[in-house]
């Protein structure tokens, strides 16, 4: 990397290897490395804020992705990120709103609308649930989450 700066990408793979050991210091010391030479990348900006989720900071995780989130060119990840952060930290509402902000940049992924749908189970309303889990079989019939999803329904309708 020290020859070639353009290959700093490669420290997001070297961050995974971190998280995946359980080492969340010195993957977010990676993802910091690649934001040097590309301060917008999301890609780094969503491992930061997931690793301090792994990690139990939630806050540090909320504040890494709510200011990812306001840059103009915020990605569905980057929204669905969020979401999930908002979702451990148990803000079930401020979660369904980063999960439909992620599902309106793009309608075909099924993953925000399936976490929708467990937003909607979590606050008792398994008609709304059971739609939105419709819904990801509709937008994205291949996924693991239409797999999920048609599980999901099964259940509730028992």
């Amino acid at each position: 990397m020290a020859k070639a700066p353009a290959l700093s990408v490669i420290n997001l793979q070297i961050a995974a290897a971190y998280r995946n050991k359980k080492d969340y210091d010195n993957a977010i010391a990676a993802y910091n490395e690649l934001l040097k030479s590309d301060p917008a990348n999301d890609k780094a900006k969503i491992g930061i804020g997931m690793t301090n989720l792994e990690k139990g900071d939630l806050a540090a995780a909320d504040d890494t992705l709510t200011r990812a989130a306001q840059g103009q060119n915020a990605t569905r990840e980057v929204y669905y990120s969020l979401g999930e952060v908002k979702f451990a930290k148990g803000q079930t509402d401020d979660a369904a709103k980063w999960y439909q902000k992620a599902s309106e940049l793009d309608p075909s992924w099924g993953k925000p609308i399936l976490k929708l749908a467990l937003v909607q189970l979590n606050k008792g309303d398994k008609d709304a649930a059971i739609k939105l889990a419709e819904k990801v079989i509709a937008s994205d019939p291949t996924s693991a989450e239409a797999a999920t999803a048609k599980a999901l329904i099964d259940q509730l309708r028992k």
